[in-house]
């Protein structure tokens, strides 16, 4: 399913994100799934691109995980094209992530 995929992109971000504010935090992340929140949250400023990827990315976390958003199967809701897209975005983002990670 494109869904799972997407689903999986989501977290990749998120668990990124995570790390990142546990290590500049040295406490607990919020409990959040807002991928834009724990970016402020943390401080960093990434470039217009890649903010547009990772916004790109975060609406998608209710959607692939809960029926009642999605209006039916998550898995009606995505292709190939669309989780390509969704997995280069969050494959530009992950790569910047990484090299804030000590």
């Amino acid at each position: 399913h494109w869904s799972h995929a997407v689903f999986l992109c989501h977290e990749c971000l998120e668990k990124l994100l995570k790390a990142l504010y546990v290590q500049k935090k040295s406490c607990l992340p919020p409990a959040t799934h807002n991928l834009g929140h724990l970016s402020q949250k943390i401080g960093l400023k990434p470039t217009q691109e890649l903010e547009n990827s990772l916004y790109k990315v975060a609406p998608h976390f209710a959607q692939t995980r809960y029926p009642d958003v999605a209006g039916g199967s998550p898995a009606s809701l995505y292709n190939k094209a669309l989780a390509e897209e969704l997995v280069a975005a969050t494959r530009e983002v992950k790569e910047w992530l990484e090299q804030h990670l000590k």
